[in-house]
């Protein structure tokens, strides 16, 4: 279940945000920079092809965001050392945090968590934190 933790909701792939012009904005795990970093897109998940979508309105926390306008969008970057001789550091996009007009924030990360509460980076999951000391608690939203 994408919502079975109260600390945060986990998705296998990623979210769509709903704007009010009925526009799609997309947060997902991509490629562009290194292999399952934050990848925000202006369209939308593919909704065939096998991908479930769920209308949250109603039944999670981002209840608290309808309504809401984003004030800002900030990208936190982080880095890895490549495998092999020349270990050269990449840096790339681990997360993006969202400010709303209500004064919260909401922190998206490329991030999965284990039932042990082990967390692991960069990862093929998308986890979605409504409380900012919980996020912190697993290094989301803090510059490397």
């Amino acid at each position: 279940m994408w919502c079975s933790d109260d600390r945060f909701d986990s998705l296998d792939f990623g979210l769509d945000l709903l704007a009010e012009d009925n526009s799609l904005f997309a947060i997902s795990w991509g490629s562009e920079f290194y292999d399952y970093g934050i990848s925000p897109e202006p369209n939308n998940l593919p909704a065939s092809n096998g991908y479930r979508c769920i209308d949250v309105s109603k039944t999670s926390r981002w209840f608290h965001y309808l309504n809401t306008k984003i004030t800002d969008a900030r990208i936190v970057w982080s880095w890895v050392k490549e495998l092999g001789l020349s270990k050269r550091e990449i840096t790339y996009p681990q997360d993006l945090i969202l400010s709303f007009d209500n004064n919260s924030n909401v922190f998206i990360s490329a991030l999965q968590i284990e039932t042990d509460d082990s967390f692991m980076g960069m990862t093929d999951n998308i986890t979605v934190f409504f409380d900012k000391d919980i996020a912190k608690k697993v290094i989301v939203g803090i510059e490397a």
